[in-house]
């Protein structure tokens, strides 16, 4: 149970936060935290994170996050993409499996497929098994995320590998074609040197894996020059598949949109490091659905702070986290002493307390001018 199963950065961050009082209903009650975490101690005196869910606590907070979303974001437009995370494990079971992993490994892993809108603020998150295509994990996903909140005119963005022959014959779609020199003269660096790397192959002159462009015949191996041919035909070009008609999105505006796909890798980057989502420590299903529930919920509060302070998650946490405060007991008399708040972190609370302030007054505003509007 090492370093509270790599939560202790997350749930210090998300305990504080929810103390600051920023989690409130849209009725403006009183804070009450989704999930309630509380730090224990093991038999071996290792810390550990114990979780409490009610309610389906990761439908909660991504009910949550949504109705954050349509109040001061964008949901016209939607990213999704997947990730692996790995296991230290000798052997599978029916969630961790082996499958193809972005990280190159052999072990055990799961596959894990986010939703954020475009402010790459997060809105749902799904857990696969390990061997999982990823084609397999963009319909269940964003199909139920859609049952539960049935937004209007939603647009997916997904990278090519999500779309299976399979989901793109669901709907009609186009292509849509760009062209950037650039790329072309990458392309052109990189065919040149499979071409060569093929041709050493073909020679004897090097032995390795088959590369691309060799086919393998019971005469032997050749340089397959049409498949060679085929692809210095298409060097600079970048296809882009949708399902939008051209009257509703013409074609600069789907490739910006696809464009935007960064913002969710980088989400997975943070969740990785910053609010160590990895390595796990855990094994059964209800505990990495616990973990990653944690994670979901803390990059949706980390995402929120970075708004409000224009600061990165680790600047901050390295700001806050001496910030203590001290209860001495003595003689039956308890005195607690605050922490010593410099000016550079009290602007950072400032910013925080004051920006939850402000979008909860702005949303009170909203609620009467369309409470006036109403017909009586």
């Amino acid at each position: 149970m090492r370093g509270a199963i790599g939560w202790r950065r997350a749930a210090e961050l998300g305990c504080w936060f929810w103390r600051q009082g920023v989690s409130r209903t849209n009725e403006g009650s009183a804070c009450r935290p989704v999930v309630f975490i509380r730090r224990v101690r093991t038999r071996s005196g290792a810390t550990a994170v114990q979780i409490t869910e009610y309610r389906d606590g990761r439908q909660q907070i991504a009910a949550a996050c949504y109705s954050h979303a349509t109040r001061h974001g964008d949901l016209t437009l939607v990213l999704y993409d997947v990730t692996t995370l790995y296991f230290e494990a000798e052997s599978e079971d029916e969630l961790r499996k082996v499958g193809y992993s972005k990280e190159r490994r052999v072990d055990p892993q799961i596959v894990v497929g986010l939703l954020v809108d475009r402010g790459e603020f997060p809105l749902e998150m799904g857990c696969f098994e390990g061997n999982k295509g990823e084609t397999t994990t963009i319909l269940p996903l964003v199909c139920g995320f859609q049952q539960r909140h049935d937004p209007t005119d939603m647009i997916v963005v997904a990278d090519a590998g999500m779309f299976s022959a399979a989901n793109l014959a669901l709907r009609s779609w186009r292509a849509v074609w760009a062209y950037s020199h650039k790329r072309a003269l990458q392309d052109r660096r990189t065919l040149a040197l499979h071409e060569q790397r093929a041709s050493a192959v073909v020679a004897d002159e090097q032995s390795t894996r088959t590369p691309r462009f060799v086919k393998i015949t019971a005469a032997g191996r050749y340089l397959d020059k049409a498949s060679l041919a085929r692809a210095q035909m298409l060097v600079g070009l970048k296809g882009y598949v949708t399902n939008i008609p051209v009257d509703a999105m013409d074609a600069e505006t789907i490739i910006a949109s696809y464009h935007d796909l960064w913002h969710i890798k980088q989400s997975f980057r943070m969740s990785k490091t910053d609010l160590a989502a990895r390595p796990m420590f855990v094994r059964t299903r209800d505990a990495i659905e616990a973990h990653l529930t944690v994670v979901f919920a803390a990059l949706a509060v980390s995402r929120q702070i970075q708004r409000r302070t224009g600061l990165s998650i680790r600047n901050i946490c390295r700001q806050l986290r001496p910030l203590q405060s001290a209860t001495i007991a003595i003689n039956g008399a308890t005195q607690t002493f605050p922490p010593a708040i410099p000016a550079d972190q009290q602007a950072v609370l400032d910013a925080i307390v004051s920006g939850h302030e402000l979008a909860h007054e702005q949303h009170v505003l909203t609620q009467e001018r369309s409470t006036r509007r109403m017909p009586r």
